[in-house]
């Protein structure tokens, strides 16, 4: 078994089966592989294959998903909201976890924004992903009051 597999196979394939999802951040493209590897007729990996690309604009690169620039939040949302229309939301982390969310009945995906996160993986990554974890859990809790 190589470490790709090994990784694929004993730590990301189990966590996606346990948790239902999964969510890599991986920067460095060092596991994109393995993740497109999950993709199955009922798990898929959205698009990024073939949909994500980078263009030089004025000097700067230029992310794009289908052709629309995602180079910023509401971007970035827009191009969900075009897709799934009302059933698709986003907020603030912070107002999730701490306000009393008014989620509509139509919502399949809720996207939870954290500037915070962001930033915090871009200064101290090796500090940050720890975090994850306890973030997961508050929305959780918050999902299983509901």
């Amino acid at each position: 078994m190589t470490i790709a597999e090994f990784i694929r196979e004993s730590v990301l394939r189990p966590r996606l089966k346990q948790a239902g999802a999964l969510v890599v951040y991986d920067a460095d493209k060092r596991y994109r592989e393995q993740c497109f590897d999950l993709a199955t007729d009922k798990m898929r990996v959205p698009g990024a294959r073939t949909g994500l690309t980078l263009s030089l604009q004025n000097d700067s690169l230029v992310p794009k998903l289908a052709g629309a620039p995602v180079s910023n939040v509401a971007q970035r949302m827009g191009v969900l909201s075009k897709k799934y229309g009302d059933r698709f939301e986003e907020m603030p982390l912070n107002d999730f976890v701490r306000g009393n969310p008014k989620i509509a009945d139509t919502v399949d995906l809720l996207v939870l924004r954290s500037t915070e996160i962001d930033s915090q993986l871009e200064n101290n990554p090796e500090t940050t992903l720890g975090l994850i974890p306890g973030t997961l859990k508050l929305i959780h809790g918050w999902a299983a009051y509901r």
